[in-house]
Protein backbone atom coordinates (compact mmCIF):
# COMPACT_ATOMS: atom_id res chain seq x y z
CA UNK A 1 0.00 0.00 0.00
CA UNK A 2 1.05 3.54 -0.68
CA UNK A 3 0.33 5.93 2.18
CA UNK A 4 0.00 9.70 2.01
CA UNK A 5 0.42 10.98 5.55
CA UNK A 6 -1.98 13.40 7.20
CA UNK A 7 -0.61 16.90 6.63
CA UNK A 8 0.35 16.27 3.00
CA UNK A 9 -0.36 19.47 1.05
CA UNK A 10 -2.26 19.48 -2.23
CA UNK A 11 -3.43 22.29 -4.49
CA UNK A 12 -7.16 22.84 -5.00
CA UNK A 13 -9.29 25.39 -6.82
CA UNK A 14 -12.79 26.75 -6.41
CA UNK A 15 -15.31 25.43 -8.91
CA UNK A 16 -17.99 27.90 -7.82
CA UNK A 17 -17.87 31.69 -7.73
CA UNK A 18 -18.32 32.95 -4.17
CA UNK A 19 -19.35 36.42 -3.03
CA UNK A 20 -20.04 38.17 0.26
CA UNK A 21 -23.10 39.69 -1.43
CA UNK A 22 -24.75 36.34 -2.24
CA UNK A 23 -23.29 33.60 -0.03
CA UNK A 24 -24.27 33.03 3.57
CA UNK A 25 -23.20 30.95 6.57
CA UNK A 26 -23.49 27.22 5.87
CA UNK A 27 -23.53 27.45 2.07
CA UNK A 28 -21.67 24.55 0.44
CA UNK A 29 -19.46 24.93 -2.61
CA UNK A 30 -17.41 22.64 -4.84
CA UNK A 31 -13.62 22.42 -4.88
CA UNK A 32 -11.42 20.30 -7.14
CA UNK A 33 -7.88 19.01 -7.12
CA UNK A 34 -5.98 21.48 -9.32
CA UNK A 35 -2.83 19.40 -9.78
CA UNK A 36 -2.40 15.62 -9.73
CA UNK A 37 -0.79 14.14 -6.65
CA UNK A 38 2.47 12.67 -7.90
CA UNK A 39 5.28 10.71 -6.31
CA UNK A 40 8.57 10.29 -8.12
CA UNK A 41 6.94 11.53 -11.34
CA UNK A 42 4.03 9.08 -11.19
CA UNK A 43 0.50 10.44 -10.81
CA UNK A 44 -1.21 8.55 -7.99
CA UNK A 45 -4.33 10.75 -7.88
CA UNK A 46 -5.47 12.54 -11.03
CA UNK A 47 -6.25 16.26 -11.13
CA UNK A 48 -9.96 17.05 -11.20
CA UNK A 49 -11.06 15.05 -8.17
CA UNK A 50 -13.84 17.06 -6.56
CA UNK A 51 -14.78 17.79 -2.99
CA UNK A 52 -16.69 20.25 -0.92
CA UNK A 53 -16.17 23.33 1.18
CA UNK A 54 -18.39 25.42 3.41
CA UNK A 55 -18.94 29.12 4.08
CA UNK A 56 -17.92 29.69 7.71
CA UNK A 57 -18.87 33.37 7.89
CA UNK A 58 -20.21 35.92 5.44
CA UNK A 59 -21.48 39.47 5.65
CA UNK A 60 -22.53 41.87 2.94
CA UNK A 61 -20.83 45.21 2.61
CA UNK A 62 -22.81 47.83 4.44
CA UNK A 63 -23.50 51.51 4.68
CA UNK A 64 -21.01 53.72 6.41
CA UNK A 65 -18.17 52.08 4.46
CA UNK A 66 -18.44 48.67 6.18
CA UNK A 67 -16.54 46.11 4.10
CA UNK A 68 -17.89 42.72 3.14
CA UNK A 69 -16.59 39.55 4.79
CA UNK A 70 -16.26 36.03 3.43
CA UNK A 71 -14.54 33.18 5.29
CA UNK A 72 -14.57 29.73 3.74
CA UNK A 73 -13.05 26.35 4.55
CA UNK A 74 -12.48 23.15 2.58
CA UNK A 75 -14.10 20.06 4.12
CA UNK A 76 -13.13 17.05 1.99
CA UNK A 77 -11.87 15.73 -1.36
CA UNK A 78 -13.08 12.54 -3.05
CA UNK A 79 -9.77 10.79 -3.71
CA UNK A 80 -9.79 7.42 -5.46
CA UNK A 81 -13.30 6.60 -4.24
CA UNK A 82 -12.77 7.77 -0.66
CA UNK A 83 -13.98 10.97 1.01
CA UNK A 84 -10.80 12.36 2.62
CA UNK A 85 -11.11 15.19 5.12
CA UNK A 86 -8.92 18.23 4.42
CA UNK A 87 -7.99 21.22 6.55
CA UNK A 88 -5.91 24.34 6.43
CA UNK A 89 -7.71 26.07 3.57
CA UNK A 90 -9.50 28.85 5.29
CA UNK A 91 -9.71 31.89 3.10
CA UNK A 92 -10.22 35.19 4.79
CA UNK A 93 -10.70 37.89 2.19
CA UNK A 94 -11.55 41.47 2.90
CA UNK A 95 -13.12 44.05 0.66
CA UNK A 96 -11.76 47.55 0.48
CA UNK A 97 -12.82 49.43 3.56
CA UNK A 98 -14.42 52.79 2.98
CA UNK A 99 -14.81 53.68 6.65
CA UNK A 100 -12.22 56.48 6.35
CA UNK A 101 -14.12 57.99 3.45
CA UNK A 102 -17.39 57.77 5.39
CA UNK A 103 -15.75 59.32 8.46
CA UNK A 104 -14.32 62.14 6.34
CA UNK A 105 -17.73 62.88 4.89
CA UNK A 106 -19.22 62.87 8.40
CA UNK A 107 -16.80 65.60 9.44
CA UNK A 108 -17.88 67.91 6.63
CA UNK A 109 -20.73 70.17 7.85
CA UNK A 110 -24.14 69.37 6.28
CA UNK A 111 -22.79 66.26 4.54
CA UNK A 112 -23.04 63.83 7.46
CA UNK A 113 -26.08 62.06 6.04
CA UNK A 114 -24.10 61.19 2.90
CA UNK A 115 -21.58 59.16 4.94
CA UNK A 116 -24.25 56.64 5.82
CA UNK A 117 -24.88 56.09 2.11
CA UNK A 118 -21.27 55.14 1.24
CA UNK A 119 -21.24 51.42 0.47
CA UNK A 120 -18.26 49.26 1.47
CA UNK A 121 -16.59 46.75 -0.87
CA UNK A 122 -17.88 43.22 -1.45
CA UNK A 123 -15.66 40.12 -1.49
CA UNK A 124 -15.57 38.23 -4.77
CA UNK A 125 -13.78 34.88 -5.07
CA UNK A 126 -13.85 33.75 -8.70
CA UNK A 127 -14.15 30.16 -9.86
CA UNK A 128 -10.63 28.90 -10.45
CA UNK A 129 -9.11 30.67 -7.42
CA UNK A 130 -6.45 28.33 -6.02
CA UNK A 131 -5.38 27.42 -2.53
CA UNK A 132 -3.36 24.77 -0.74
CA UNK A 133 -5.01 22.34 1.67
CA UNK A 134 -3.60 19.60 3.90
CA UNK A 135 -4.95 16.09 4.22
CA UNK A 136 -6.48 15.75 7.69
CA UNK A 137 -6.05 11.97 7.71
CA UNK A 138 -3.77 9.35 6.21
CA UNK A 139 -4.74 8.10 2.76
CA UNK A 140 -3.79 4.57 1.75
CA UNK A 141 -3.81 3.71 -1.94
CA UNK A 142 -3.23 0.34 -3.61
CA UNK A 143 0.17 0.00 -5.26
CA UNK A 144 0.09 -0.69 -9.00
CA UNK A 145 2.94 -1.93 -11.15
CA UNK A 146 3.84 1.65 -12.08
CA UNK A 147 3.44 3.18 -8.62
CA UNK A 148 6.43 3.21 -6.28
CA UNK A 149 5.85 1.41 -2.97
CA UNK A 150 6.54 3.98 -0.27
CA UNK A 151 5.19 5.96 2.60
CA UNK A 152 5.07 9.67 1.98
CA UNK A 153 5.71 11.89 4.95
CA UNK A 154 4.07 15.28 5.35
CA UNK A 155 4.98 17.48 2.41
CA UNK A 156 3.73 19.24 -0.66
CA UNK A 157 3.14 17.18 -3.75
CA UNK A 158 2.14 18.29 -7.22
Amino acid sequence: MLRLAAGTQVEVELVDHLSSSTNKLGDRFTIRLAQPISIQGVDIVAAGATGQGEVIDAARAGMGGKQGKLIISARYLDLNGRQVRVRGMTFLAAGKSRVDLATGVLLVPYAGVAAVLIQGGEIEMPAGARATVRLAEDLELPVSATTPSTTVETGKFQ
